[in-house]
């Protein structure tokens, strides 16, 4: 006995439909499968990427310290600076008002001087 054409032609189509099915619920999987990779894949990249952010920012944050510490010993030492500055300042102008004094009296020393040494040509 054999089949009716229908029924083998019926089981024909459902294999092709299943295989189909098959084929398509794989290539579903695979295509699932494909794009958790990339999204996984896209996640680490992003991690990274705020991770090297993080580690730039903190060294940005260090390095404006250290500036920040340097300006502030650069103010220091202009002020120790400065204050060195006017006490040499204070201090030529009293050896420059010593050095008038000093040429003063030599200059009355040479006067009495030149009086004594032209008191004693006279004499002679």
């Amino acid at each position: 006995m054999s089949e009716p054409i229908h029924d083998t032609v019926a089981e024909y189509v459902l294999k092709v439909l299943g295989y189909a099915v098959t084929g398509a619920l794989s290539g579903l999987g695979v295509a699932m499968g494909w794009f958790r990779r990339q999204r996984i894949h896209l996640e680490d990249t992003m991690i990274e990427g705020q991770r090297r952010t993080h580690e730039r920012i903190d060294q940005v944050r260090v390095e404006m310290q250290a500036y920040a510490g340097g300006q502030a010993s650069h103010a220091t030492d202009i002020a120790v600076l400065q204050a060195h500055q006017e006490n040499n300042v204070s201090r030529l102008e009293e050896i420059q008002a010593t050095t008038r004094q000093t040429n003063q009296k030599v200059d009355n020393l040479a006067e009495q001087m030149t009086d004594i040494l032209m008191e004693v040509k006279r004499r002679h």
